[in-house]
């Protein structure tokens, strides 16, 4: 699967669109266009997706694809204004992404520091939980640890504070970890400000959840950069595997896991009631089971439940189980723990929380 982040400046134009195309991405992720470009571009991209609040500019963030679907999750909160939620899906594989383009003016149009924004939706109990599943987090951050001083002089949460909040969920920098590289220790950057290679800083990031494998990462020649001057920012390019290690996990049959989804999804109709209703597609929204839910825990929060369901898939006895667990946070004593196979759903521990 390969990623293009990229902030376009002020508009994305059939020139740039084309430009962009030739990297022959899965998933283009991109900053500063307008709801005017949509109709200019639908011939190059199969689905899209844009977002704009309109509070300060006309400029928003998109999302293009000939791959993949892709949607808002209803539990964006605008609050945050481009830290966007999209649950990103095919056939047989979804994520979530976080499309980034932080801003230096709030939801009331009031200054901020750019980093606010994104501590504060990572920070946010419903954006939280989705930090522990599947899960990318990419676009114009417009931070670096080099920049950490002036943050902390204005004791505001820096550039550190989001890396080390996001490293404890497992949650990495592609290009760090890829590059061996520290934070505010990068060779290439990301921005000439102004076009001016004197101005340079690396402040485009793309941070994955451990269930990815990086295959590569790539930042454009400066040189070809400076030449073509459709934006001051580079194109970030990442390659990466969705992967399960075969010598630890089983390939279960298909037919199995639909099964168990089966069982599942009645189960989350069964305890959140109407409250399936506030999922902007109803049933429609509810998770895909499939062999990479062995890798990790995932979780899938249901609006106004102030809760939700953790869910992962294990083998037992060469067979599929799916364990999951549900509460309601402002309810005590809600938790239910309950195990799925292919012969049913059995409730097996409840009372907690």
């Amino acid at each position: 699967m390969k990623l293009v982040s990229w902030n376009c400046k002020v508009g994305f134009t059939e020139q740039k669109a084309e430009y962009i195309k030739k990297y022959d991405a899965d998933l283009y992720i991109i900053q500063e266009c307008t709801e005017k470009d949509f109709s200019n571009i639908n011939k190059y991209f199969k689905n899209n997706s844009f977002f704009c609040d309109n509070v300060d500019s006309k400029y928003g963030v998109g999302l293009f694809s000939d791959k993949f679907e892709f949607k808002i999750l209803p539990e964006h909160n605008i609050n945050f204004r481009y830290i966007v939620p999209y649950k990103i899906f095919s056939a047989d594989f979804e994520f979530i992404l976080f499309s980034v383009w932080t801003k230096d003016k709030n939801e009331n149009n009031r200054k901020i520091e750019y980093t606010e924004q994104l501590w504060n939706a990572i920070n946010y109990n419903v954006y939280e939980e989705y930090l522990l599943g599947s899960i990318i987090i990419i676009g114009d951050f417009n931070s670096n640890n080099l920049l950490d001083k002036q943050y902390r002089r204005k004791r505001v949460h820096s550039h550190f504070d989001i890396t080390f909040k996001l490293k404890n969920y497992n949650i990495k920098s592609a290009y760090h970890e890829f590059n061996n590289c520290e934070n505010g220790k990068e060779m290439e950057p990301t921005l000439l400000w102004k076009m001016d290679k004197n101005n340079k800083f690396h402040i485009d990031y793309c941070f994955v959840s451990s269930d990815f494998k990086i295959k590569n990462v790539e930042i454009l020649n400066i040189d070809e950069w400076e030449k073509n001057k459709y934006s001051d920012h580079c194109p970030i390019i990442i390659e990466l595997e969705h992967y399960i290690n075969n010598n630890q996990y089983k390939i279960f049959l298909t037919d199995d896991l639909k099964i168990i989804q089966k069982y599942f999804h009645k189960l989350i109709i069964q305890r959140a009631n109407d409250l399936i209703n506030n999922l902007k597609n109803g049933e429609k929204d509810l998770p895909i089971i499939t062999n990479a839910n062995q890798k990790q825990k995932c979780w899938f929060p249901v609006p106004g439940m102030y809760g939700g369901f953790s869910y992962q898939l294990f083998e037992k006895n060469d067979n599929p189980l799916l364990v999951t667990k549900s509460w309601c946070r402002i309810a005590g004593g809600s938790g239910q723990k309950h195990e799925i196979s292919i012969e049913g759903c059995n409730l097996v521990e409840e009372g907690f929380v």
